[in-house]
């Protein structure tokens, strides 16, 4: 009975593979525009691919609610497009933060689009979440079948083609204003046109760190002159600054990262400003050219605290290969720095951990962690293979210095939630292990001794470690020492691959698992 049971689970495991594998429909999603201004509905675009006029009559869509809404009657001309209105077209409501897209033809699944928080066995491949007002679009030529690789935020093109504008590089984030004197209302951040030219404003938003304030939008009209600037207070935007430490973001309309600012350790009536290249505490100076700051003040180098694009060359060792946590990135360390490995276009040679690389590419600060940009798959080098380095151990609160390095941590469960686990270490201060593998809750107690190690990273309260794999993360009791989830067994692997894989059980997932070859 045992044999068949796992002969049955392969078999389920080998078609699902077959299914993950599956790509190349002749109609799919093309743009979604879940989160419309005040007045305007939601919609979805679909696309035909091919060169002959299809009928949708055997297609349905629905969103993860399940309710399944015909499209018989409609029709897509050849290499056309059509536009499904909320109301109209279908009755389904969108949610802002994160939904599910399924389209099927005769009830089999043709494409799945996961964005934002939509838990759909595997956020980190989701396509990006939109504020209002924007579209998540597919990019020209994108098909992979991983959201997160084919679908970028835009401006809406609704029945046309999808396209970026082209927007200004050299607006920057010039000063910040966390914590005054007067109160929480009068803080600020400013704005500066480093460019010749006067740049439209409308549509850029500004942020805070990943899950902190709402982000805010510019209004429509709102132009910055040459040299000039533009200061938006927290009465306007409503972003509030944490007084330890916090980061500060600017996107143009399309979602590109624009500028980034990192600070730590405030000083109460004192902004943070960039003066001659370098950044440090001073009195105010909103729309001002700001002031010198003095010699004793705390100064960041400028490449922690805004994107310099340095070209530059590192060798380190692959910790965490892309494709691990994103398509788009993955870590480096050495010993004297722990880099993020960047692709835009996710464009990287065949990686394993371990591998020894050198790497030629764009240096920045675009969130707490220095960042390597490399454009193509030939910036980076294997020169070797290295041993996996140890990881670091945590034994006290841990420093910025630390971020993007390997470690690890020991500590006992606090709190569980559907984010991560919250230790508290045997030093007295906690560390979020973010859920990036799926462990089921479940196998945890409150109370349990556990012990993770990751990338260490940070989060709007604090920092937390970022696992790899489902065996980074252990259960330590006094009476048995076991993975969470019993991995190790061949049961589990099996398992694992029908969870991940079966068409069984995934029929509410994305069209891929792997980008098409």
């Amino acid at each position: 009975m045992f044999k068949l049971f796992i002969a049955i689970l392969l078999i389920f495991s080998i078609f699902g593979f077959k299914r993950c594998l599956a790509s190349g429909n002749q109609i799919i999603i093309n743009e979604i525009y879940p989160a419309p201004e005040t007045g305007e509905s939601e919609w979805i675009e679909l696309i035909n691919n091919s060169k002959n006029i299809v009928s949708l009559s055997d297609y349905t869509i629905e969103d993860n609610t399940g309710k399944v809404i015909s499209l018989a009657g409609k029709v897509i001309v050849e290499n056309g497009l059509i536009v499904l209105e909320k109301g109209a077209d279908y009755s389904f409501s969108l949610n802002n933060d994160g939904d599910i897209i399924n389209l099927r033809e005769n009830g089999v699944l043709s494409d799945a689009i996961a964005y934002g928080d939509y838990d759909d066995g595997n956020i980190i491949d989701n396509a990006p979440k939109p504020i209002q007002g924007e579209s998540i679009s597919r990019q020209i030529g994108k098909e992979s079948g991983v959201p997160a690789n084919d679908f970028a935020v835009m401006i809406p093109t609704k029945g046309g083609e999808n396209r970026s504008p082209v927007y200004s590089s050299e607006i920057l984030i010039d000063e910040i204003m966390p914590a005054p004197s007067t109160g929480g209302h009068d803080e600020f951040i400013e704005l500066y046109n480093s460019g010749k030219v006067p740049v439209d404003m409308s549509g850029w938003y500004i942020d805070d760190m990943d899950g902190g304030s709402r982000p805010y939008r510019i209004d429509t009209g709102i132009y910055i002159e040459p040299g000039g600037y533009l200061t938006v207070y927290n009465q306007n935007s409503h972003l509030v600054f944490n007084n330890s430490s916090d980061a500060v973001r600017l996107f143009d309309p399309n979602g590109q990262l624009r500028s980034q600012v990192y600070y730590s350790g405030t000083k109460r009536g004192k902004s943070y400003q960039l003066c001659t290249n370098s950044w440090g505490w001073a009195e105010p100076t909103a729309s001002k050219l700001n002031s010198k700051q003095s010699q004793d003040e705390n100064v960041l180098t400028p490449d922690r605290n805004q994107t310099n694009d340095k070209k530059t060359e590192k060798t380190g060792t692959i910790t965490v290969p892309p494709g691990v946590f994103s398509s788009h990135y993955g870590y480096i360390q050495n010993e004297e720095e722990a880099l993020e490995l960047y692709s835009y276009k996710g464009d990287f040679p065949l990686l394993s951990e371990g591998d020894l690389v050198r790497v030629e590419g764009e240096l920045s600060y675009p969130q707490a962690v220095k960042r390597i940009k490399v454009s193509k798959a030939d910036d980076i080098e294997v020169l070797g293979q290295n041993s996996i380095p140890s990881p670091l151990e945590i034994e006290q609160e841990p420093s910025l210095d630390l971020l993007g390095f390997f470690t690890l941590i020991n500590g006992k469960l606090l709190e569980k939630n559907e984010t991560g686990f919250l230790i508290k270490t045997d030093s007295n201060f906690t560390v979020m292990v973010r859920n990036t593998v799926k462990i089921s809750r479940r196998n945890l107690a409150i109370g349990d001794r556990i012990t993770a190690q990751g990338i260490l990273s940070s989060r709007r309260d604090g920092f937390e470690i970022l696992p790899r794999s489902i065996e980074d993360v252990k259960v330590v009791n006094l009476a048995r020492s076991l993975p969470v989830t019993g991995a190790d067994s061949p049961i589990a692997s099996i398992l694992i691959s029908l969870i991940l894989c079966s068409p069984l059980l995934r029929m509410n997932r994305k069209q891929s698992c792997l980008p098409k070859s």
